[in-house]
């Protein structure tokens, strides 16, 4: 586990999630959520303060950003 400390943006339900990371590393999370016919279509973007940080851990973030959609399709799972 690691501290993961944020505070968010901007709600605007049901289409948009954007959070600020205060622990490091430090980046915006813009989340949209897009109805397409009976499902919906999720747009995961990280914005950092520099290209050289995003570059740092390019490595890293596929891998964490799937951990993130397989823990949260299992909590829209429980909500089913």
């Amino acid at each position: 586990n690691y501290n993961n400390e944020c505070t968010f943006a901007a709600i605007r339900e049901p289409e948009l999630l954007v959070w600020d990371r205060q622990s490091k590393p430090i980046f915006q999370v813009e989340v949209t959520f897009d109805t397409i016919a009976e499902n919906t279509n999720v747009t995961f973007k990280q914005k950092f303060g520099t290209a050289e940080e995003c570059i740092k851990l390019r490595k890293y973030i596929p891998e964490k950003n799937e951990e993130n959609m397989d823990r949260l399709e299992k909590e829209l799972t429980k909500m089913q």
